[in-house]
C-alpha cells in the first residue's frame, strides 16, 4: 500500500508545477505582446507626427524622398557591380567544375564492377537492410509506446494556450495606434495648446451644467416633497377635525359667547361645514365676529346675513 501511494502524489505535484509554469508563460507572453503593440503604436504615431508637422512636415517628407532616391540609386549600382563580378566568378567556377566532373566520370567508368558483382552486392545489401529495418521498427514501436505512456502521465488536467490570439493582438495594436494618433493630435506644436484648452473648456462646461441640473432637480424635488407633506398634513387635520353640523354650531356659539354682549343677539346655524350667521350687531364688532367664526376648527365657509346698524351702537352705549 505504501509503495502505491507515493507515485500518485508525485504525479499530482508535477501536474500542479506544470500548470503553474504554463500560467506564468501565458502571462509573460501576453505582457510581451501588449508591450510590443504599445511601442509599435507609439512609434507609428510619432512617425506620423514627425512627417505631417504643419510647419516642417513637407520639407521633412521631401528630404525623406530624396534620401530614399539616393539610397535606391546607390543600391542599384552596387547590385549591378556585384552581379557582374558574381557572373564572371560563377562562369569560371562552372568551367573548372566541368573539367573535374569529366575527369571523375572517366575514372569512375574505368573502376565500375561487372554486372554479376553488382547483382550479388545488391542482393546482400537488400537482405541486411530488411533485417535491420524490422529490428529498428520493433525497437521504435516499443520506445514510442514508452514515451506515450510517460507523456500521458505528465499532461495536466486542463491547459491554456500560451500564445495570444490574433483578435487580442489586433485589438491591442489598434488601441496603441489610436493612443499614438490621439497624442499627436493633442500635442501638435501649432494647435495642440488650443485643442487642450478647448477640451478643458468643454469639460468645465459639462461639469457646471451637470451641477446646475442636479441642484435644480434637487430643489424641485424638495419643494414638491414639502407641498405633498403640507397637503397630507391638511388632509389628516381635516379628517381628524371632522365634526357634525350640530357640534360645529356649538363651537361657533361658544366662540361668539366669548365676545360678550356684542354678539349676544347673533344666531349661528351649521350646514355641511358652513356657518349661517343671522341677527343684529354694531359696525365696530363685525370683523371680530367674523374672525372668531373663521378661526373656529371645522368651519369651511361663512354665510353672512347680519344686520349692521350704527343706531344700535349708540343705543347700546346710552
Amino acid at each position: 500500500m505504501r509503495r502505491n501511494s507515493n507515485p500518485p502524489q508525485r504525479t499530482s505535484q508535477q501536474r500542479q508545477a506544470t500548470w503553474a509554469q504554463t500560467e506564468r508563460e501565458h502571462r509573460r507572453a501576453t505582457a510581451i505582446c501588449g508591450s510590443l503593440s504599445l511601442l509599435t503604436g507609439a512609434a507609428v504615431g510619432a512617425a506620423l507626427m514627425y512627417a505631417f508637422d504643419p510647419e516642417a512636415g513637407e520639407r521633412r517628407r521631401q528630404a525623406a524622398y530624396d534620401a530614399a532616391g539616393t539610397a535606391l540609386d546607390s543600391a542599384g549600382h552596387a547590385v549591378g557591380d556585384a552581379y557582374q563580378s558574381a557572373s564572371g566568378r560563377v562562369g569560371n567556377a562552372l568551367q573548372h567544375l566541368g573539367e573535374h566532373v569529366s575527369g571523375a566520370a572517366s575514372a569512375a567508368a574505368s573502376s565500375l564492377p561487372t554486372a554479376d558483382d553488382a547483382t550479388d552486392a545488391a542482393s546482400s545489401l537488400w537482405h541486411r537492410a530488411a533485417d535491420s529495418t524490422s529490428d529498428y521498427r520493433d525497437r521504435a514501436s516499443r520506445q514510442a509506446h514508452s514515451w506515450l505512456g510517460s507523456a500521458r502521465s505528465m499532461i495536466p488536467q486542463r491547459r491554456r494556450p500560451t500564445d495570444v490570439s490574433g483578435a487580442s493582438a489586433s485589438a491591442m495594436a489598434f488601441g496603441a495606434l489610436a493612443l499614438g494618433v490621439g497624442a499627436m493630435w493633442l500635442f501638435d506644436p501649432n494647435r495642440g495648446r488650443a485643442r487642450r484648452a478647448w477640451i478643458g473648456q468643454k469639460a468645465t462646461r459639462f461639469m457646471n451644467e451637470t451641477g446646475d441640473f442636479f441642484y435644480a432637480t434637487g430643489r424641485h424635488v424638495a419643494n414638491k416633497s414639502r407641498g405633498y407633506a403640507h397637503d397630507a398634513g391638511q388632509a389628516m387635520s381635516s379628517a381628524a377635525s371632522a365634526v357634525t353640523d350640530s357640534e360645529l354650531a356649538e363651537r361657533v356659539r361658544s366662540a361668539l359667547g366669548r365676545l360678550g354682549d356684542a354678539a349676544s343677539s347673533i344666531r349661528a346655524d351649521a350646514m355641511q361645514g358652513r356657518i349661517h350667521l343671522t341677527g343684529r350687531c354694531v359696525t365696530d364688532v363685525v370683523n371680530r365676529i367674523l374672525d372668531a367664526v373663521r378661526n373656529t376648527p371645522g368651519v369651511q365657509g361663512i354665510d353672512n346675513s347680519l344686520e349692521v346698524n350704527d343706531m344700535y351702537q349708540s343705543g347700546t352705549s346710552a
